[in-house]
């Protein structure tokens, strides 16, 4: 998020997209996480819509696939050798290519462990996350989940409390405009050699 406000500094609203793989993307840690990222980043939207699961390879795959198959060719001509994320990094950012690849250390993660942890103690499940497509984080542990992106019906879940309501989406009247809306796009197919 640093590069993309760097770059991007008058961006409100982040969308990302992934697939529905539910031990990566699909779970409480990753939406309360959601609903924080909004709040730090002071983002006027910050969604999460998931694939449908098993359906088509789509763009999100293809960048996954041109950086490990540009890694892959580097590998076969002996260029060099991958023993680890940071070596596979290296390797990725040297290829010629225009997808911005960012590794973040061990470290680093190891070192907000704590925060995680306390984040998420005692945090609740979303009920039906298994068919929900569509989060919008509200504030700190609270979503508005609906099934489809379209869906009119909206559940609207604390992680600390449940479910606070159920109500009727009506047309949202403010359009935001293209310059200053961002969209990520994850792969969950993890690397392997």
């Amino acid at each position: 998020m640093d590069d993309l406000k760097a770059c991007h500094p008058g961006i409100e609203e982040v969308h990302f997209y992934s697939d529905g793989a539910t031990s990566q993307f699909k779970q409480k840690y990753l939406f309360v996480n959601l609903t924080f990222l909004k709040e730090a980043r002071a983002l006027q939207k910050c969604t999460w819509n998931f694939f449908a699961t098993s359906h088509r390879k789509g763009d999100v795959d293809g960048l996954g696939g041109t950086i490990k198959r540009l890694v892959w060719m580097q590998v076969l001509s002996r260029k060099t050798v991958v023993k680890d994320a940071n070596t596979f990094f290296k390797c990725a950012e040297a290829a010629p290519s225009k997808v911005k690849v960012i590794h973040i250390p061990t470290a680093d993660i190891l070192s907000n462990q704590d925060v995680f942890e306390k984040r998420w103690e005692g945090c609740l499940s979303l009920p039906q996350t298994q068919s929900t497509h569509d989060i919008e984080a509200v504030e700190p542990y609270t979503v508005l989940s609906k099934q489809f992106a379209d869906d009119i019906l909206v559940t609207r879940f604390n992680f600390q409390a449940g479910i606070d309501s159920e109500f009727v989406e009506t047309a949202d009247a403010d359009a935001k405009s293209a310059e200053n809306i961002a969209v990520c796009k994850l792969c969950s197919n993890p690397v392997s050699y």
